[in-house]
């Protein structure tokens, strides 16, 4: 069985390119990599078995440079597609028609290492199905937006998340479920001396319900619940509800 590491990673018809002009004062870059078929292959008793394909990528970066006294400061901008994805792991199936990702980034280099300064990270996945034995699930659409902030404490990063998916679809056995939109927003804060923290608040709204075996129908669903990791107490207040039982 698979153990986590590929033995083999193959990527058909890699094309790349690399720029960088400018001076000592400002420097700009660009890079440009493509693929038209990513797959990695695991341990499968004597013979490598794929279990995991990306049928074309393509990344494009661009980088702006300044050198500073004992410095060196970078805004990175980054755009990424990828194409029909699939992975297949014990009885556990996932595939994604495209994947959409953007970002941009500010670094900085000194004597004292590499520190990201802020960053937005945009993610859009299509047509995204997941299935594991009688369960499945799938959404057109999901929608991920992140920004991450230097508290002015090399040690210490939040991210702000904010998470979407539209019209998904759950199946679990006899249990139906129908989202018309749900997903999470919240805050994760990570840092040296209190380690990892989240606080945010999953929701959903216009959602319906349906367990044939139990009678149990509902429609008009709404959720909207405040959390925290690691428990403590918050002054936020949560609803949940539901149109019709």
């Amino acid at each position: 069985p698979y153990t986590g590491d590929a033995d083999l990673i193959e990527l058909a018809d890699p094309q790349l390119t690399l720029s960088v002009f400018g001076d000592l004062d400002q420097q700009t870059g660009t890079l440009a990599f493509s693929g038209t078929d990513l797959t990695f292959f695991g341990r499968h008793q004597t013979a490598p078995v794929p279990f995991f394909n990306i049928s074309g990528v393509q990344v494009n970066a661009r980088v702006e440079g300044r050198l500073e006294h004992h410095m060196f400061s970078t805004d990175i901008t980054l755009d990424a597609l990828i194409d029909k994805m699939a992975f297949t792991q014990n009885n556990r199936t996932v595939n994604i028609a495209s994947l959409n990702g953007s970002s941009h980034a500010g670094v900085s280099f000194s004597n004292a290492g590499a520190v990201l300064e802020n960053a937005n990270v945009k993610i859009t996945g299509r047509a995204i199905d997941l299935n594991q034995e009688s369960s499945h699930v799938h959404t057109p659409e999901l929608d991920v937006e992140a920004v991450v902030k230097n508290l002015g404490d090399q040690k210490a990063t939040a991210v702000d998340v904010d998470a979407v998916c539209h019209k998904t679809k759950i199946v679990a056995g006899q249990a139906r479920v129908f989202l018309n939109k749900g997903g999470i927003t919240g805050r994760i804060l990570m840092s040296a001396s209190s380690g990892l923290s989240f606080q945010g608040s999953p929701f959903l709204s216009g959602a319906s319900l349906a367990m044939k075996d139990k009678g149990i129908q509902a429609k008009g669903v709404y959720l909207q619940l405040p959390v925290a990791y690691p428990f403590k107490q918050i002054k936020a207040s949560g609803r949940a509800g539901a149109r019709q039982v």
